[in-house]
């Protein structure tokens, strides 16, 4: 991957264990599950720092990763030509993503003998999909560092995620990294009741410090479970 020249590239100081996820001086916490033990006062800490074994699914970082790439030049055209995309991140789009699965990247290369109109609906759909995984990739680039909560020398570590870098690793930090995708582009569903997707992450860091299961386990065993391998996600550059 051409990750260098990115003018939009995130770097972190590695002071955490695990790439992507920066260790910082303490702050406040808000989650459910938090390095003060549990909000909402007579729950206790087992009660507060679990998940649902049915939160989680989408797709795996095996999917993500392939949108790290950005286009150089940073616009639209109907060539079929990759301007420095990742192609497996543009052959990907058609099976993650319902409105477009008649979207195949590898049948969008124009050949001699096309029909005009042929020619003009390959230019459209190569447009819609440089469109959304543009989106994507400005999604993970471009996203500022999640807050995760936490305390300096506490139980649960103050701490922020950098999607970029934790997807290009692995470990909790790329498990949490693909809820975050999953959650904004529709895969899976943020439960009722936490009103952010930056509230739910910190809760489910805290679950991976206190909590009583192998959060990234959890994770990892649910990937595109329960019909939730694929989005109705529509590119915010087609709205």
């Amino acid at each position: 991957m051409n990750l260098n020249n990115s003018s939009r590239r995130k770097f972190i100081k590695r002071t955490g264990a695990v790439a992507g996820v920066s260790i910082i001086p303490s702050k406040s916490v808000w989650g459910a599950c938090n390095s003060s033990g549990v909000s909402g006062g007579s729950k206790d800490t087992s009660e507060t720092c679990s998940v649902g074994f049915t939160e989680f699914g989408g797709r795996s970082g095996g999917s993500w990763d392939k949108f790290l790439e950005e286009a150089n030049p940073n616009t639209i055209n109907s060539n079929y030509s990759l301007d420095e995309r990742d192609d497996q991140g543009l052959k990907k789009i058609h099976g993650m993503f319902s409105n477009y699965s008649n979207h195949k990247w590898n049948e969008l290369e124009p050949k001699d003998n096309d029909e005009p109109w042929v020619i003009d609906e390959k230019r459209r759909k190569i447009q819609d999909i440089k469109r959304l995984y543009d989106d994507i990739n400005d999604v993970i680039v471009n996203t500022p560092d999640i807050d995760l909560g936490g305390s300096e020398g506490g139980e649960i570590p103050a701490a922020t995620l950098d999607l970029s870098e934790a997807l290009q690793g692995g470990g909790i930090a790329k498990q949490l990294a693909c809820v975050y995708m999953n959650l904004h582009f529709g895969f899976i569903q943020r439960p009722t009741s936490f009103l952010t997707n930056q509230q739910y992450m910190e809760h489910l860091w805290g679950v991976h410090h206190k909590g009583n299961v192998s959060l990234e386990t959890t994770i990892d065993s649910r990937w595109e479970q329960l019909g939730t391998g694929t989005s109705s996600y529509i590119s915010s550059y087609n709205t």
